[in-house]
């Protein structure tokens, strides 16, 4: 007899936690906690106590509403293992710890669990592989397969006496960016228990999804809008990060500064421990040493880094931040400084919970623009910003779902963890297969099952295996890689199976035997990881083989080895590799300020290795906003730095007498100018200036344009109206060579000005003397901005070449720091490609937009 109990997680979403009796033992499957208000957070532990207690736990992944109360439980019963694989458990310390951190800060709630309870628990914790059976109490077997929700998830298949069970956990039926989708045999189990989340919809194709994803933020960073993504720290977030990296790496987005904050943080670093459990691209980007998430562009925020700070930084930037429905973490405090902005755009990426903040965000778009308010932490903010929806959901919707069950082809089948409806959906679809007996039941219920009739499941065996004593031999990975090639051709196994090829049996081999083993077959070319599952091992082919045994190239490693010994003590940021072209780019923080002699290394790599090494000219702002800081510490209110003069201006609410010390260590260690500005008007260096309450400049101005950028209009000049002001402006530049594709209204320590944007800085120079008699006429200050329209001038691009009968294939690509767009010859099609065509389309993109244009 197997009886099962639902403590939590059935006909509902949170809190999964279901019992199971096999004979005299008590196991169960998760132990999560209800993350929405007005429901008890806590399954039924009492009604697991009465049935009998807990002899082990299994864990399937570590989603808080999977483990959030895994410490109550095992404190309970402490002499219970708790199995799960070793990407779940080190996930588990990150999240729990996080817990514990909440329930300090909630003054009003009693903490469920200690900081003692979390240790124990992990102390208890046995860690086992997918596709790997153990037996974890006497008779009854465990063996995890990949479940495809996130890192570590694992579906669990049980093995009993009284029968064999499987448990779905949470899965996902595609590929992701970061794993693989679910990844099953055609197992037999007596019963089954499917999640059913989205079993009432089908999903939209992922990457349409993730292409409506970039293309919402390229048309908010054109707009110069702020981007808030609200992420679950686990899985989500790294998803998104990845979306954003290819996407700038690919031009469909500009390149834009992108912060990520809260919990990711820590999980990103749990990633790039368990790179086995991740898709072989990003595992193979892991083990050659090259960081997964982070650019240039993609940083994470510093704990002493003020977000206020950030947020308010010039042009747009992206943040991606914990929690994913706005309950708690950073993104609440990014959240109440956009969503009364009308110049930010708040993008949701998954699941919403009914009480949810995110879920409330969304239904205010039903509502009267006047109407949307919504109250976060307490504080009742207006939503003027935009909200919208992108499905990167990481469950498998209703036909994976159907597709899953009939893979395992069970004949009892439990639905769990979904809304009613969804239940009833999935339910009525699968219970069209006459075959099955779905049951749908609510939490406290508990189902009974008398299998007299065991099904027969498919044998796993190895029908064939060798007999030996040890690995040790020079030709034994040799030899192991011919049995697998002539027994075996085709399979794919995980480390123990090939143990138990090997020496004929699972038990009895030692750690140091294990340890020489593992570290022989990563060593030989006979063998490698399969691509696709990385925690399997494939038997290359003999052309594979005879492919890895020729002399190679230059290794990157000893290249890089070289060039660090060269530079000697020079500060290295990172070195990027391109093998293609064989170059080395050198990272430092503040190229600008880099007087090192790269000559001899230069000279050095290219004589021994034949490669070339350059220095990557973008700053560090990161690092720059950290120097700031231990320089001007909590004075600094405001920061903001301008490319195109290499140059910062900050904020400081008073004065220091060490302050022109201060701004030269700046510029000495950055290569930046700075401008030092104060709350009372005044400027570092330079008199105070007085103004009038309107934001215009009154009496005599002594702190001039920092460059030809800036134009004011004569002293003593009486503002217009802003709105009158822009209609004198928009006649006036109607006649300049080239017009404005935007004005914003900005503020500086001076007051309110204007920003007029171009397609570029040096294209808005061109109509310098009409924005100085747009300044005359309106009385206001008038400012080039420094921003360049990525879409515009790629937009251009098309347009003159389709003006030549000239076509491309791709976008080009822009080198922020140079200035330069270049175009690939090879994206280039039709009969008027020639070098004249080119040349004049060159020459008439430098006149249009004062940015050069190179062919490669």
């Amino acid at each position: 007899m197997i009886k099962f109990y639902f403590a939590g997680g059935a006909q509902e979403i949170g809190g999964s936690c279901i019992y199971v009796r096999c004979g005299d033992k008590g196991i169960v499957f998760d132990c999560g906690i209800r993350q929405s208000g007005g429901k008890d957070p806590m399954p039924d532990l009492r009604g697991i106590q009465e049935m009998g207690g807990v002899d082990a736990i299994l864990i399937s992944h570590a989603h808080m509403d999977h483990i959030g109360t895994l410490p109550v439980l095992s404190k309970a019963y402490p002499a219970a293992p708790i199995f799960m694989n070793v990407m779940t458990f080190d996930l588990t310390r990150v999240l729990l710890a996080d817990s514990l951190k909440l329930m300090d800060r909630a003054e009003d709630e009693i903490p469920k669990y200690s900081a003692e309870d979390v240790s124990a628990m992990l102390s208890r914790v046995l860690t086992l592989p997918y596709q790997s059976e153990r037996e974890i109490l006497p008779g009854i077997k465990l063996t995890l397969y990949p479940a495809g929700h996130i890192a570590g998830a694992a579906c669990l298949y049980l093995s009993t006496p009284e029968g064999t069970i499987f448990y779905s956990g949470d899965v996902c039926g595609f590929s992701q960016q970061t794993i693989e989708g679910i990844s099953l045999p055609k197992l037999r189990p007596d019963v089954a228990i499917l999640e059913a989340t989205y079993g009432d919809r089908l999903h939209a194709v992922r990457s349409l999804e993730e292409g409506r994803l970039l293309d919402l933020i390229a048309d908010c960073v054109a707009k110069g809008q702020k981007i808030l993504i609200p992420a679950f720290a686990l899985g989500r977030s790294q998803e998104v990060l990845l979306i954003l990296r290819s996407g700038m790496q690919n031009r469909r987005i500009p390149e834009t500064p992108v912060y990520v904050d809260g919990m990711v943080r820590d999980i990103n670093r749990v990633y790039q421990m368990n790179p086995t459990y991740l898709k072989s691209s990003l595992a193979r980007r892991i083990l050659k040493g090259n960081e997964p998430f982070y650019t240039d562009q993609i940083q994470a925020v510093a704990r002493t880094q003020n977000r206020d700070e950030l947020v308010e930084q010039k042009g747009s930037s992206i943040f991606v931040s914990s929690s994913g429905m706005l309950t708690g973490g950073p993104s609440i405090q990014y959240a109440k400084k956009l969503l009364p902005r009308e110049d930010a755009c708040v993008i949701l990426t998954g699941y919403q919970d009914e009480e949810a903040p995110g879920r409330l965000l969304m239904d205010l778009l039903e509502e009267k623009e006047e109407d949307r308010r919504i109250t976060l932490d307490g504080i009742t903010l207006p939503v003027k910003c935009q909200v919208r929806m992108v499905g990167l959901s990481a469950h498998a919707d209703q036909a994976e779902l159907c597709g899953i069950a009939d893979r395992i082809s069970a004949r009892r089948l439990i639905l769990v963890h979904g809304n009613p409806e969804a239940l009833s959906a999935l339910g009525e679809n699968l219970s069209a297969d006459y075959r099955v007996k779905v049951y749908q039941p609510v939490c406290g219920e508990t189902l009974e099952f008398d299998i007299r009739k065991k099904r027969e499941q498919l044998s796993a065996d190895l029908p064939f295996v060798l007999h030996n004593s040890s690995f040790s031999g020079e030709n034994d990975p040799e030899k192991l890689w011919e049995i697998w090639r002539t027994y075996y051709p085709g399979r794919y196994f995980t480390l123990e199976q090939m143990l138990c090829l090997w020496y004929g049996k699972k038990e009895g081999i030692s750690e140091e035997e294990n340890a020489l083993f593992y570290k022989r077959i990563q060593e030989s070319v006979c063998f490698s990881r399969y691509p696709r599952r990385m925690f399997l091992f494939q038997a290359n082919t003999p052309e594979m083989v005879s492919e890895l045994t020729k002399p190679v190239g230059a290794d990157i490693n000893a290249i890089d080895q070289r060039a660090r010994e060269l530079l000697g003590d020079v500060s290295v940021k990172k070195f990027s590799f391109f093998p293609e072209r064989k170059e080395v780019l050198l990272s430092v923080d503040f190229p600008d300020a880099f007087t090192t002699d790269l000559k001899e290394v230069q000279e050095g790599l290219m004589n021994e290795f034949g490669w070339s090494l350059a220095l990557k000219a973008a700053v560090n702002h990161q690092a720059a906003a950290a120097l700031l800081s231990s320089l001007f510490g909590s004075r600094r209110k405001k920061t903001s730095y301008r490319e195109a003069i290499k140059k910062y201006e900050i904020v400081l609410d008073q004065q220091d007498l060490e302050d022109e010390q201060k701004a030269e260590a700046f510029r000495k260690t950055t290569g930046w100018e700075i401008t030092c500005l104060y709350t009372d008007g005044s400027v570092l260096g330079k008199k105070s200036i007085d103004t009038d309450k309107t934001g215009s400049n009154r009496g005599k101005v002594d702190f001039p344009p920092a460059d030809e950028t800036w134009f004011l209009p004569p002293e003593g000049s009486t503002p217009v109206h802003q709105n009158m002001a822009q209609s004198v402006m928009m006649d006036i530049m109607e006649d300049a060579p080239v017009q404005p594709y935007k004005y914003s209204l900005k503020n500086d320590h001076l007051g309110k000005y204007f920003d007029l944007m171009f397609i570029s800085p040096e294209a808005g120079l061109r109509s310098k003397d009409e924005i100085a008699y747009a300044a005359g006429k309106c009385g206001w200050r008038l400012h080039i901005a420094d921003s360049v329209n990525q879409n515009a001038l790629f937009a251009k691009v098309t347009e003159l070449f389709l003006n030549h009968g000239i076509t491309m294939t791709k976008f080009p690509s822009y080198l922020p720091e140079q200035k330069i767009v270049m175009v690939k010859k090879a994206n280039l099609s039709g009969a008027s490609v020639n070098e004249e065509s080119l040349e004049a389309i060159r020459m008439e993109f430098s006149e249009i937009t004062g940015i050069s244009m190179i062919f490669a």
